[in-house]
């Protein structure tokens, strides 16, 4: 990323406030808990990309009351993990986000694709899955992550990167406090989606930032449509040792409570890997004051004005109006239907056959059957 001076947003008593993250770009994030994109969308406030965000989830999410309906309503992308399945939809997806921050200005240009290529949660049914994969392939398993899928990362790189030239791709590793080396649970044991009823969310969540301009430092290859199978391989090979130097990442996490090195650095720290993508840090957003390492930044979480705290709920102000405003209007709009239909019926004369007078439509047809019958 650069010295830490290059991407923080501090205020003007010197606190950060907030990350200087690439406009457009696609993040990718190993998966802890089922609530990972809702605190990576948190994260997103700060990153100012919070309005531009799309996130791939589970097809089975969208039915979820409330938070599946808004998750459809903010266009985010659902996917059933069946490529057959999802590659039509997932392409004309694509192309949606892309041509809709054209011509666009202020945050509206901003893109925020957010991709777990992990597909699930790392638990203690899945990391034996994962093992039985790298054995019967013949990769090196990891300890604390999932081996990554490179199709739909692949597809979505090259489907953006012709649309949008200053694409970047930004890797997110997401820790929680919690489990330790000792530990045989993992951060869903803790942080689990019954912490949004009991109120009871992570103290801190920490994220190790590393970016690359996908034009030039991602290998993509060069041949027309979805790539040959050659490219694929190579693209594969390399996503996987960024997750092998994710896993390391977790494992110094879960060992020493951060993601940044000692002060004698190493290659995930200050070390050589900054003359190849620039110097990685972290980013940690606490519910307390804690210890810092160099290359560390604290960022409290808060509103940048008060507000806001109302801004916050005109997304669901129309939904809620609709909701209770339509019904409203339409049992109105009934009874005033039906009062001038009631008042119409009673004073309307109706004429027998005969030429009497008869307020009772029953009786005047009647009559008017045995009228007919003397014909």
């Amino acid at each position: 990323m650069g010295e830490p001076a290059d991407w923080e947003v501090r205020d003007e008593r010197g606190r950060v406030v907030g990350v200087n993250l690439p406009d457009r770009g696609v993040w990718m994030a190993n998966h802890q808990t089922l609530s990972d994109w809702l605190y990576l969308w948190s994260f997103a406030y700060f990153t100012k990309h919070h309005s531009s965000v799309f996130i791939t989830l589970k097809d089975s999410l969208k039915w979820i009351p409330f938070v599946g309906w808004a998750c459809q309503l903010f266009g985010f992308i659902f996917l059933s993990r069946k490529w057959v399945n999802d590659k039509g939809p997932f392409k004309k997806q694509l192309e949606v986000v892309a041509h809709g921050i054209e011509g666009a200005s202020g945050d509206e240009k901003k893109l925020l694709l957010l991709i777990f290529p992990e597909g699930t949660l790392v638990t203690g049914n899945t990391r034996p899955l994962s093992k039985a994969f790298a054995d019967k392939t013949g990769v090196t398993d990891l300890s604390h992550t999932l081996l990554p899928r490179s199709t739909g990362l692949f597809f979505a790189l090259r489907s953006l990167a012709p649309l949008i030239p200053t694409l970047s791709l930004i890797d997110l590793t997401v820790g929680y406090p919690g489990p330790d080396a000792s530990s045989s649970k993992w951060p869903e044991d803790y942080y689990d989606l019954t912490l949004w009823y009991k109120g009871l969310p992570p103290p801190s969540l920490h994220i190790h930032i590393r970016k690359w301009e996908v034009k030039t430092q991602v290998p993509l290859g060069t041949s027309e449509g979805e790539g040959t199978d050659a490219e694929k391989k190579v693209f594969e090979a390399w996503l996987r040792e960024r997750w092998d130097e994710k896993d390391a990442l977790m494992k110094r996490f879960v060992e020493e409570g951060s993601f940044v090195s000692s002060p004698l650095g190493d290659k995930f720290g200050n070390g050589k890997e900054a003359a190849v993508n620039g110097t990685s840090h972290k980013v940690s957003i606490p519910g307390y004051a804690a210890g810092r390492r160099d290359g560390e930044v604290s960022m409290p979480i808060r509103l940048r004005s008060a507000h806001e705290n109302l801004g916050a709920f005109a997304y669901f102000l129309a939904p809620l109006l609709l909701w209770f405003v339509v019904p409203i209007l339409f049992a109105g709009v009934v009874g005033v239907v039906s009062k001038i239909a009631g008042g119409s019926s009673g004073d309307a004369v109706k004429l027998m056959p005969d030429g009497s007078p008869c307020g009772c439509g029953k009786a005047t047809t009647s009559a008017a059957a045995g009228r007919l019958g003397e014909l």
